[in-house]
């Protein structure tokens, strides 16, 4: 049996700017802003209560 010369390999799967791959990850900016969204949709809960504070002080 003769041997079989080596397959030939992908030249761009050893490149190194393919090791960026992998799982992605949110951004600084997307996970601050769903921070902040949260954090705004947490006080609208409240709001009716500061808004009637606001109003009695100001009497």
């Amino acid at each position: 049996m003769a041997k079989q010369k080596p397959l030939k390999r992908n030249p761009y799967a050893f490149d190194p700017i393919m090791k960026k791959g992998g799982v992605h990850e949110k951004t600084t900016k997307a996970k601050r802003r769903k921070d902040k969204m949260a954090w705004r949709k947490e006080a609208r809960k409240c709001e009716p209560f500061f808004m009637a504070a606001k109003w009695l002080s100001a009497c």
